[in-house]
């Protein structure tokens, strides 16, 4: 019994430290697998595409694995050849915002990578002015849209999706020069400004009432300065006549009588009209097109701005007297 006893106990010890061995091996196995084992990790050199950018993906490639990647090893825009492998990748669309994914396959037996970039826009729309400085009267700047004077455009946001508004930082009076900032804001939220210096002209009455002081103090003038006539001797009086300073005159204005038109047909009167981007027209045409019907119908009339509620434009309307 007692022999038994100790093959049993000296049994479970060669089994602890067989355990144990094993154990030891396999974590050195792991170990050695762990500080051994090759690397496929992708290293993007961006990962925010500019929208619109010609970029290839090859060139974004900045490391794979252990590989610093070099020029030579980019033999296309989408593969890149390594000492061990090659590596096939998907093409970058930089027409399309958001987020995309990107495929990396291994030419060997690893598995693939999934890197996502993203596409973004950070342009501000243009504005291109067709005057930068105007001169006009106060009743022409509280008729006339100033933003028909502007030109705006964006890499990425359609015309009808950019927001364009205009204000004056002060009040518009006679004889004043005020600034007229156009801000057009685009979809990802860019936003550029433009000024246009704007000359109030002075009320016309005001104009017409200096020339007539002018005028007045001008005929006035000779009266003031018309040396006194020179004395005559007394023997000599009825032989001589007295002299009379010149006073000039203005002649009165005579009436003009207009010459009466000549008899025209009546044309009738036309209906008022639209030009909707959504029809197909754009900032540049639909203004023109209004001003060109608006002359042909011999007419008078205006050419309004259509504005939604959030005061985007969406068009031009013709609208007669």
């Amino acid at each position: 019994m007692e022999l038994r006893e100790e093959m049993r106990e000296s049994l479970l010890r060669y089994a602890r430290i067989a355990g144990i061995a094993v154990g030891v091996f396999l974590v050195a196995g792991l170990l050695l697998f762990f500080f051994t084992r090759p690397k496929y990790e992708v290293i993007l050199s961006a990962e925010e595409i500019e929208f619109g950018a010609s970029i290839k993906t090859s060139d974004l490639v900045e490391r794979i694995g252990d590989f610093n990647i070099k020029e030579e090893q980019r033999k296309t825009s989408t593969m890149i050849a390594l000492p061990d492998y090659e590596v096939v990748m998907d093409e970058i669309n930089t027409k399309e915002l958001g987020p995309q994914v990107l495929n990396f396959q291994f030419s060997s037996e690893i598995p693939d990578v999934k890197k996502e970039i993203r596409i973004v826009d950070t342009t501000a729309p243009v504005i291109e002015l067709r005057r930068s400085e105007i001169e006009m009267s106060l009743e022409e700047y509280q008729k006339n849209d100033l933003l028909q004077e502007a030109t705006v455009t964006d890499i990425c946001s359609m015309l009808e999706d950019i927001q364009v508004t205009g204000e004056a930082a002060e009040e518009a009076k006679p004889g004043k020069d005020l600034d007229y900032t156009i801000t057009a804001m685009d979809e990802a939220g860019n936003e550029s400004t433009a000024v246009i210096r704007v000359r109030i002209l002075k009320e016309k009455i005001e104009e017409d009432k200096v020339d007539e002081d002018k005028e007045e103090a001008a005929e006035e003038k000779p009266l003031e300065t018309a040396p006194a006539p020179a004395e005559t001797p007394k023997e000599s009086v009825e032989s001589v006549t007295p002299v009379q300073p010149s006073i000039p005159v203005t002649p009165a204005p005579q009436p003009v009588v207009p010459n009466p038109p000549a008899s025209t047909p009546q044309i009738p009167r036309p209906s008022n009209k639209t030009y909707m981007f959504s029809d197909g027209y754009t900032m540049q045409t639909a203004p023109s097109a209004c001003q060109a019907d608006l002359s042909a119908s011999g007419y008078s009339g205006s050419c309004i701005p259509i504005q939604d509620s959030q005061g985007i434009y969406k068009g031009m309307q013709l609208i007669f007297d």
